[in-house]
């Protein structure tokens, strides 16, 4: 019973997990890419960024590759020397020195980035990339960055370098050319599958996503509140290229030159399918791009109108009926941790099982309480046919007596004599004392002492002149435990 009860628990406690883990593995992605930048790289000798000491030291090698082996915060080592400081963390790369390099943040995350540099330019984690720089997969959270001209959280001037994967959330301020993720994004510089929740404040070129573009930037958004003179834009602050899949969501703010998504644009530049939100931003007009209610470009109404989007490859809608967010929330990219997304839009559900799926996994434990009451219960129930011969425990060696001694010529049997019958025994003598008696030959336990019970043999005086042979036709008994035996009647002669 013990086992049945055992295996209804197990399979209860499996029930449970595999709803839980079917459930809750739809709520989040989690760090999708974790470990990915190794095997992308690996062929071309990556560094390893471990803390704030080795991302400082990219600067000696301003052409290698790295990965981020780990999240870095102002807990991590070197944080105080190289980054809580008055002017706070130096820029990789500048003007006639840039990054030119590989950078893999392998999912992971870079928090409390802080730059005071107002006097200076190209301002951001990075200050200058260019030609074949790549920088993908990395987050930076929790940032505050200031500079004068070409300020961005990622980098301050991009030119001509690849940035895909990548997003910021955090705070820019800068005079000209300033962005969320980048101040300007030049030379043939790519923009792709990234996204800003950032408050950016400038006065020329400020857009949520890039300051000044004269490139491409496609499959983005940015979320944050923008805020400028003039050419401010809700994604980009001035366009000379091509923008396209994009959408921007935040209260936008100027005095001239302001649109809801492209503050201003120069006659080359081309915006295609990318929206923005014209409730949020309080702009009606932009130098390109499709105004569309908060209604119409969230939850599943998102797929119908923002046309152009790809929601099967590249995009995903974010609908309250999910069970990691509470309301509907703007199209999230595929590529990147759907937790982070809906955290930064102030949409996920942190409870997300439990208020979806309470009901059942209340239903689920009352079944299993209810089983597991009725199997101890059946477990305690005694057993209808008493045997007692299965309960006798062997007395203690304080309680037990040497029978008394026999007389030899009484005691003799011809040796070819069988054990005696059950009409031969003695019915005065009780199974338990005869039991114990037995139980006093070296190596006689319980279990042999009822085999020779059973056999016939009663008493002391029963065995007295049997042989080996006769013996081992016990069940149970053997040629040593036999021999055991017969040494043992000798001590009591």
């Amino acid at each position: 019973m013990r086992k049945k009860l055992f295996v209804l628990v197990i399979t209860l406690s499996l029930l449970l997990s595999g709803l839980l883990a079917a459930v809750g593995g739809e709520a989040t992605k989690g760090k999708e890419s974790v470990g990915k930048g190794i095997e992308e790289i690996e062929t071309q000798s990556a560094q390893e960024i471990h803390d704030w000491d080795d991302l400082g030291a990219v600067r000696d090698d301003l052409d290698g590759n790295y990965v981020l082996m780990n999240d870095l915060d102002e807990n991590t080592d070197g944080y105080e020397e190289l980054v809580d400081t008055e002017e706070g963390w130096e820029p990789i790369g500048e003007d006639g020195s840039p990054y030119m390099g590989k950078f893999d943040g392998n999912g992971y995350e870079i928090r409390d980035l802080y730059i005071n540099r107002s006097p200076s330019d190209e301002i951001g984690l990075f200050g200058r990339i260019d030609n074949i720089a790549e920088i993908t997969d990395v987050g930076l959270v929790d940032a505050n960055v200031s500079g004068d001209r070409f300020v961005g959280i990622v980098a301050g001037r991009n030119n001509g370098g690849f940035i895909s994967e990548t997003y910021a959330m955090g705070t820019s301020t800068g005079y000209w050319n300033t962005g969320g993720l980048l101040g300007s994004n030049v030379g043939d510089g790519i923009v792709s599958s990234s996204y800003t929740n950032v408050d950016v404040i400038g006065a020329h070129r400020a857009g949520g996503l890039v300051g000044f573009s004269g490139e491409t930037i496609t499959n983005s958004y940015a979320t944050g509140n923008v805020s400028g003179d003039e050419y401010v834009g809700g994604l980009v602050g001035w366009n000379e290229a091509n923008v396209s899949n994009c959408y921007a969501t935040g209260d936008v703010s100027g005095d001239e030159y302001v649109g809801g998504l492209v503050g201003g644009s120069s006659i080359f530049s081309t915006v295609s399918s990318s929206f923005w939100d014209t409730e949020n931003s309080e702009i009606n007009t932009s130098e390109g791009g499709t105004g569309l209610t908060t209604y119409e470009m969230t939850g599943e109404d998102a797929q119908d109108n923002m046309d152009g989007f790809d929601f099967e490859n590249s995009w995903e809608t974010v609908e309250k009926d999910h069970v990691d967010a509470d309301e509907d929330g703007y199209p999230i990219l595929q590529e990147l941790s759907r937790e982070e997304q809906l955290k930064s839009q102030n949409v996920y559900r942190e409870d997300e099982i439990l208020s979806n799926y309470w009901w059942l996994i209340i239903l689920i434990l009352i079944v299993a309480v209810i089983a597991i009451g009725i199997a101890i219960t059946w477990s305690k129930k005694k057993p209808r046919v008493q045997q007692p011969s299965q309960q006798w425990q062997r007395p203690p060696s304080s309680q037990r007596k040497r029978p008394p001694q026999q007389q030899p010529a009484q005691q003799q049997k011809p040796p070819s004599q069988e054990p005696p019958s059950e009409q031969q025994i003695p019915r005065d003598v009780p199974k338990e004392k005869a039991l114990m008696e037995l139980s006093e030959l070296s190596g006689v336990g319980p279990s042999k002492a009822e085999q020779l019970y059973e056999s016939g043999f009663r008493t002391l005086e029963d065995l007295q002149g049997v042989t080996k042979e006769e013996l081992q036709e016990v069940k149970g008994i053997g040629p040593g435990l036999s021999e055991k035996i017969l040494n043992s009647l000798e001590e009591f002669k």
